[in-house]
């Protein structure tokens, strides 16, 4: 973890361990909950590389899970 314990240091961190897994090559990934952008992008790259993956996403509504996406247009 880096030195800086800023909310957007963490998620950069985050988002690089992600990369680094898969240059392991692994079977499946488990990516615990996406609370941030980086962590959905990190995830989304997973997935279109080919990678099963597994996380979760904490919302109040089934379309609610659809709203961090828009963030991604942006």
């Amino acid at each position: 973890m880096p030195a800086d314990n800023s909310p957007e240091a963490i998620s950069r961190a985050w988002s690089n361990a992600n990369a680094s897994a898969l240059r392991l090559d692994p079977d499946a990934i488990l990516n615990g909950e996406m609370r941030d952008l980086y962590s959905l992008i990190a995830a989304i790259y997973a997935s279109e590389t080919g990678h099963a993956l597994f996380s979760t996403l904490h919302t109040q509504s089934p379309i609610g899970s659809l709203r961090p996406y828009g963030a991604l247009r942006h």
